[in-house]
């Protein structure tokens, strides 16, 4: 049974700061998954990259402040792990993983992430300013250049 004290404040239990994050980051995997594949081009490394996110996050996850948006913060931490990874030794695969389309593979890194942020995450511009560290100006850039690049593709 649920009271509300004095101040307002509920006094039902609260869940659990483990429960919260797996419930909460459970419901971003297939967006992360895909989100790590068109970094790395390749579903193994993906994988890990997931895997070394979702340990990265839960480490921090009591750090997040009440209210912030969740899905931004998690694919921030996705986009760090994958840049240091590469800045430690990490190699990128070919980009001819039949696992991503062939379109977008094409496309400048940037642009393609900004693309599957924009289109796949349903993420605005300024949130993926947030998560790929740019200004909201230059991802408005890279996404208009890039569906001029694949309609360029399509009509040819």
């Amino acid at each position: 049974m649920e009271f509300a004290t004095r101040s307002g404040r509920s006094t039902a239990p609260r869940p659990h700061p483990a429960e919260t994050f797996v419930r909460r980051s459970l419901e971003q995997l297939a967006g992360l998954y895909h989100f790590a594949l068109h970094q790395s081009s390749d579903s193994s490394t993906a994988e890990d990259l997931v895997v070394k996110t979702y340990v990265r996050a839960n480490s921090r996850f009591e750090r997040i402040p009440d209210g912030a948006n969740f899905k931004l913060w998690i694919f921030k931490v996705l986009r760090n792990t994958a840049v240091r990874g590469r800045r430690n030794g990490w190699k990128k695969r070919s980009e001819a993983n039949h696992e991503v389309d062939p379109a977008l593979a094409r496309l400048p890194e940037t642009q393609r992430l900004a693309v599957v942020l924009f289109v796949v995450e349903d993420f605005t511009c300024r949130e993926i300013a947030d998560i790929l560290d740019a200004r909201p100006r230059d991802v408005a850039v890279w996404l208009d250049t890039a569906k001029r690049q694949i309609d360029n593709e399509v009509t040819q």
